[in-house]
């Protein structure tokens, strides 16, 4: 549901009442101004200005006091937590939690004043503030009592790295993370019940002040409530990806997002990868076409269609078979793929894809490194690394096969430099970790279907979301373009209006192609899908091409078929050097997405392509009644009483909600 209405937003300053307060509370002249934080600490004046001061100033004050103490032992408690100081920050969350009693056990002594018109309902909302701060203190208590319990495995050795700690300390850690899930719980009800509190205040009938204090209050806390939601399935599932109780084996693939295929990438690397109580047993990587081009006497499998249209394929391998846009289904086929091609490995527990974001973002914690005396960066390792490939090797001698070889001493030297990280960088590679995974530069699959679930409640799977909203995905499959994705440009734009008592979606990607002929960019060539709601209708479409315009671009319809319980409408196109074009989409809506309009509701679901960076994605609904209410507040804007225009980027999903 909308997180708040559209015609009712406050902007948060100073707290002060105003001169409408004051009069309704009998208090006019100078009166007091008071700079609180937020809205628990403003109970001292709503004591005063209801005249009731000399019965009630005692409890008040000591109300006022206790709460600003707690306050104040938070602040201290935020500053530990990040400095991964836990014992300290547990001490100042007791404290905090001590003080908001205390302010509560005050404020039961005035519990009489909640019967006075008014006053009373300022008073009833401060109680649930403060209750809320309560549990607020206890969630993080819970939380902080879990980190100090992990961290003091190697509480004695400050310079402690991953790889400096011994395996049976990582075995600790590991099952520490493991047992953990009950506590989680614990702090996730806390802030269920915290929740509960604020959401029992009243939007209505409260003093500005108060209402401009708890807003942001309101606002926040279920993101807060979100992240450790999110935290009860990442923990659940981060021992398991880390190889404890039970050592496991992956098939790595590296995909270029520069040649974009549909799960984040061509496929030139691949990989088995073998972890046991977060050690990493071996790490072995080879060209693709190592284990492709044994097979092609061999392996006689049709490739998709487009694959035959566009690249005049009449095989099918693995460094193709990422073909679906879902990645569970994508990890399974190339999984099938590397056993047909005989790979070595028999026993496969989950497939993990990486593009080359992730690398650069690895490389800007660890600094530069070095191999074979050419020095990789975040910023140059992406074109270095295809000029050695792709040019180099061939005056260093280096044979077709062996040329990649290179990707794999640069890994391992990049994850030796990791292991060497500080547990003061712990945090920061795991926010690297947590950003990539989802932004969908890196995708995860495994066997155990419990686990799998779990990633999958992250939003880690890089699966098709089943959804009975409005839905919208673009997928672009870089047919023989070489490395041209890293020169383009695509700005998607969506419309929602009504015609003729329809609910129309009108859909357009537009490509502007920034490169030249080179050794590594060229005319863009893409088999683009658009995965719409199941049932939508195709009214009008332009811009797929039967070919690029050397082997006849005449203008041709696009293809219609189910897939993942969506309809999608799939063609090529192709924008030459230094031009843009567009590819444009008119279809009506299915009965679910007007059912859902006409209870009021409007819901669209947009899901990005792994690999790709940030694409701009402008959203516009309009379709004649008058909007209530919408979310995501910061990315739309209200153009008219009926009309809200979003304007975002697809860097990760995205979820739009209007009422109506």
């Amino acid at each position: 549901m909308p997180k708040k209405e559209i015609n009712n937003r406050t902007q948060i300053s100073r707290i002060e009442l105003t001169p409408e307060d004051k009069k309704k509370l009998g208090l006019t002249g100078r009166g007091k101004k008071w700079m609180i934080g937020i809205g628990i600490f403003i109970l001292v004046a709503i004591i005063a200005v209801a005249g009731v001061a000399g019965l009630s100033y005692g409890p008040a004050k000591a109300a006022y006091k206790a709460a600003m103490a707690g306050k104040q032992d938070f602040e201290y408690a935020q500053v530990e937590i990040t400095n991964q100081n836990f014992d300290t920050a547990i001490a100042n969350l007791e404290s905090a939690g001590n003080n908001f009693r205390d302010a509560k056990k005050n404020l039961d002594k005035i519990s009489w004043m909640k019967y006075i018109p008014y006053v009373g309902t300022q008073v009833e909302a401060t109680d649930n503030l403060i209750i809320a701060a309560i549990n607020i203190s206890d969630a993080l208590e819970q939380i902080s009592d879990l980190g100090l319990d992990i961290l003091a495995v190697v509480e004695d050795n400050e310079d402690a790295s991953f790889d400096t700690i011994s395996p049976e300390q990582k075995q600790e850690i590991l099952q520490k993370i493991y047992e953990s899930p009950p506590d989680i719980q614990g702090a996730k009800a806390e802030l269920d019940l915290a929740v509960a509190q604020l959401e029992a205040i009243p939007d209505e009938g409260l003093m500005k002040p108060l209402a401009d204090a708890i807003a942001p209050i309101k606002e926040k806390l279920p993101l807060v409530k979100q992240l450790i939601e999110k935290a009860v399935p990442m923990i659940e599932i981060i021992p398991s990806i880390a190889g404890y109780p039970e050592e496991k084996t992956y098939l790595f693939l590296l995909q270029n997002n520069n040649e974009l295929r549909p799960t984040g990438g061509f496929i030139g690397t691949y990989g088995i990868l073998k972890v046991k109580d977060g050690e990493m047993v071996s790490f072995f990587t080879d060209n693709i076409y190592a284990i492709d081009v044994p097979a092609k006497e061999y392996l006689f499998i049709d490739p998709p269609q487009p694959y035959q249209d566009y690249l005049g394929s009449t095989q099918w391998f693995m460094r193709d078979s990422n073909w679906d846009p879902g990645f569970p289904e994508t990890a399974q086929q190339v999984e099938e793929f590397y056993h047909l091609e005989n790979g070595p490995e028999s026993q496969i527990d989950g497939v993990i894809a990486v593009d080359p974001v992730f690398i650069g973002s690895l490389l800007e914690l660890t600094g530069p490194i070095n191999v074979d005396d050419i020095e990789f960066t975040a910023e140059n390792f992406v074109d270095q690394l295809q000029y050695q490939v792709e040019i180099a090797y061939v005056s260093q001698g280096v044979g077709e096969l062996e040329r990649k070889e290179i990707i794999g001493r640069m890994a391992s030297t990049l994850m030796d430099r990791m292991m060497a990280l500080p547990k003061s960088e712990w945090g920061s590679l795991w926010e690297i970790f947590a950003r990539n995974v989802d932004e969908k530069h890196i995708l995860l699959y495994l066997k155990d279907d419990e686990v799998q679930e779990k990633i999958s409640e992250m939003n880690w799977a890089g699966e098709i979301k089943e959804t009975m909203v409005d839905y919208l995905m673009v997928v672009d499959s870089n047919l023989g373009a070489l490395k041209t994705d890293k020169v383009m440009e695509k700005t998607i734009t969506y419309n929602v209006y009504e015609e003729n008592g329809d609910l129309i979606a009108d859909l357009n990607i537009h490509y502007k192609n920034n490169g030249t002929i080179t050794n590594f960019t060229t005319r863009y060539r893409t088999y683009t899908r658009v995965y719409a709601p199941l049932g939508s209708e195709l009214i009008e479409s332009s811009g797929t091409m039967q070919n690029d315009r050397v082997h006849g671009s005449a203008a041709t319809d696009p293809d219609v078929y189910e897939e993942h319980g969506k309809t999608v409408f799939g063609g090529f196109t192709a924008i030459e050097p230094m031009s843009e074009g567009d590819l444009h989409y008119k279809y009506k809506l299915p009965a679910e997405v007007v059912t859902s309009v006409n209870d009021g509701y409007y819901n669209l679901y947009a899901q990005k392509q792994p690999g790709t960076i940030a694409h701009p994605f402008l959203m516009t609904f309009d379709i004649g009644q008058n909007i209530q209410a919408f979310s995501p507040l910061d990315e739309g804007e209200e153009i008219s009483n009926n009309k809200i225009q979003f304007n975002t980027d697809l860097r990760t999903d995205r979820r739009f909600e209007i009422e109506l």
